[in-house]
């Protein structure tokens, strides 16, 4: 768990990222966003899950950005 913090906390810094938010549904499973990119959202069963789908959101978004530009 802390070597998967560690690579969180980089790939936060690399995009600028300040917080995240991560909400746990009733339904089950949890979300996760973060106002700096209000377009990409991650869900997934554990809340690693769902940061993890997040920055995969992000990454996503950076690379259709890219190829508008």
């Amino acid at each position: 768990m802390k070597d998967l913090f560690s690579f969180f906390r980089k790939i936060f810094r690399k995009r600028k990222i300040t917080w995240i938010t991560v909400v746990e549904q009733e339904e089950g499973g949890f979300i996760a966003y973060t106002p700096q990119f209000p377009k990409a959202i991650g869900q997934g069963e554990t809340e690693d899950e769902a940061i993890a789908d997040l920055l995969g959101a992000i990454e996503t978004l950076n690379e259709v950005k890219n190829k508008n530009e």
